[in-house]
């Protein structure tokens, strides 16, 4: 009876563990298949999501013909710039060349770009206007023209500058120092010593103010203004401080300022006073020279009479006296041309039979 009881003992728990057995695999096989199927589902889900869902990409010859259009366009935009820029040059060499029929066509090739819109023509035409360089000289259409290129900013200040010089040129100094003030500030070229000279010498209903026009000087001066520089030596020099007024000058000479180095030249060539200070004639002819190199018309004209006429003990030497006069007539100088024009009159007379 015992042995009977322990062997359906045994064999109901072989049952057991067969069936458990068989729960736990049913679980693990099928949970696994399941998931793989839900896998399966969702990659072809995404599969098909992604293709429905990807831009179409569009071969170049399929692009829209606004972009075309563009295109071709942006090509057409940089071959006219590159025409303007070629055209602006050769107007610019015009616009140096001492011949004035080369100035009328300066004019007419700035004309054609101006009314392609170009800020740089508009500033030249302005410019032209304002010096009466290949047509006649009117303030009215200079400003006008002025007036357009304020609207780049690579040629604002330049025509704000050009702007100041009229307004000093009709005496309308309320409407020019405001416009020096500003440039001033932004260190533009030749600003400082034109509001200087306005407050140094009193214009109109400026007042003169000789403390702040050296106040003015000598912070352009510490902005590296070398122009500045120059007339700081000047007012040194008027209060008879020519040490200092020479070592500024001598300080801008070395940056190639030719009216430094005709400033120096002429002292030094002539000497200061009747003791003759500061006399050094091969000095004097040094800077001279170097200020005609610089193209300093007055420095030209200068070495010419000295030569020409033997002064400060220079030998007289003709040839290289009219080759000074020549330089000069070349950059347009109208008294070199008559000096020639002289000289070459009184070579005929010698040269006629007493």
């Amino acid at each position: 009876m015992d042995k009977k009881n322990g062997l359906k003992k045994v064999l109901l728990l072989s049952t057991l563990t067969i069936v458990i057995l068989a729960i736990i695999l049913e679980f693990k096989f099928g949970t696994s298949r399941d998931i793989d199927t839900q896998t399966d589902q969702a990659i072809e889900s995404q599969s098909n999501d992604s293709e429905n869902n990807m831009p179409a990409v569009k071969e170049p010859l399929e692009q829209p013909l606004e972009q075309k259009q563009q295109l071709e366009s942006n090509i057409q935009s940089s071959q006219s710039k590159e025409d303007m820029d070629e055209q602006l040059k050769q107007a610019d060499n015009y616009f140096k060349s001492t011949n004035p029929e080369d100035h009328k066509k300066a004019f007419e090739i700035y004309k054609q770009c101006a009314e392609k819109g170009n800020h740089k023509a508009e500033l030249m035409l302005g410019e032209m206007y304002q010096e009466g360089k290949g047509v006649p000289q009117s303030n009215a259409n200079a400003l006008s023209y002025l007036a357009k290129a304020f609207y780049d900013k690579d040629t604002k200040d330049e025509a704000e500058y050009h702007v100041c010089n009229i307004y000093i040129a009709e005496k309308k100094y309320d409407k020019a120092i405001p416009l020096l003030e500003e440039l001033t500030e932004k260190d533009y070229q030749n600003s400082a010593v034109d509001l200087a000279s306005l407050y140094f010498t009193g214009a109109g209903d400026v007042p003169r103010d000789q403390a702040k026009a050296r106040a003015i000087l000598e912070k352009a001066y510490r902005h590296g203004d070398v122009n500045a520089e120059v007339f700081l030596g000047d007012l040194y020099f008027r209060s008879y401080d020519v040490p200092e007024a020479t070592k500024l000058w001598e300080e801008a000479a070395k940056q190639n300022n030719n009216i430094a180095q005709f400033k120096l030249g002429y002292l030094y060539i002539q000497g200061m006073g009747m003791f003759k200070l500061f006399l050094d004639k091969k000095k004097g002819l040094m800077y001279l020279n170097q200020s005609a190199d610089n193209g300093n018309i007055r420095a030209m004209l200068t070495l010419g009479d000295i030569y020409y006429n033997g002064k400060y003990e220079v030998k007289p030497n003709k040839e290289k006296a009219i080759g000074y006069f020549k330089r000069a007539k070349a950059a347009g100088d109208a008294e070199a041309t008559q000096i020639l024009e002289n000289i070459s009159a009184l070579d005929k007379r010698q040269a006629k039979p007493q």
